[in-house]
């Protein structure tokens, strides 16, 4: 299945960049936050590819790893060379953009996705 290639291919290029953090946002971190993010979404009404999706990406462009004029560069840039649905691209950036530990320039976050992914970010360290 082309999601399952997607997000196993997803999960090497975060091991990738964020193999050598030392600010807590490590891989592991990624992977506490997508294990519970899962847990709590298979218990949902949510699509688990956007919340798997969501939670492997979240801290690819965190403003708290590159700075305050952070964007989503690298996470539409790796969704778009992997054909992502634009309307499911969107939808995954949404929830990344509700994922800030201080809550500094994000809305709080509306869907059953977003809320999964931004509280389990939040609290895993």
């Amino acid at each position: 299945m082309k999601r399952n290639k997607l997000i196993r291919d997803t999960e090497i290029y975060v091991k990738q960049i964020l193999k050598h953090d030392s600010t807590g946002h490590d891989w592991w971190h990624i992977q506490r936050v997508r294990n519970l993010a899962l847990m709590i979404a298979k218990s949902e009404k949510v699509d688990l590819f956007i919340v798997e999706m969501a939670a492997l990406l979240h801290d690819l462009d965190d403003w708290k790893l590159v700075g305050e004029n952070s964007s989503q560069q690298r996470s539409l840039e790796w969704l778009e060379q992997n054909s992502v649905e634009k309307t499911v691209s969107d939808k995954i950036c949404r929830v990344i953009e509700g994922v800030s530990f201080k809550g500094a320039k994000v809305d709080t976050a509306r869907s059953n996705n977003e809320k999964i992914v931004v509280f389990i970010g939040n609290q895993i360290f």
